[in-house]
């Protein structure tokens, strides 16, 4: 099953772009949501609001 969909995600070039836009994409905004996270989870300084 995976192998076909593997296939059908590269079977062109243009699925091929795709699926990499997608994919990085995606990467970007579960860096970002990470990063969101890790910082509401520091410990606030004078300059952060409580």
């Amino acid at each position: 099953m995976l192998t076909a969909l593997f296939d059908s995600l590269t079977a062109t070039p243009w699925a091929l772009a795709g699926t990499a836009a997608l994919t990085t994409t995606a990467l970007g905004v579960l860096t970002a949501l990470g990063t969101i996270v890790y910082e509401d989870l520091q410990p606030k300084g004078r300059h952060h609001r409580t």
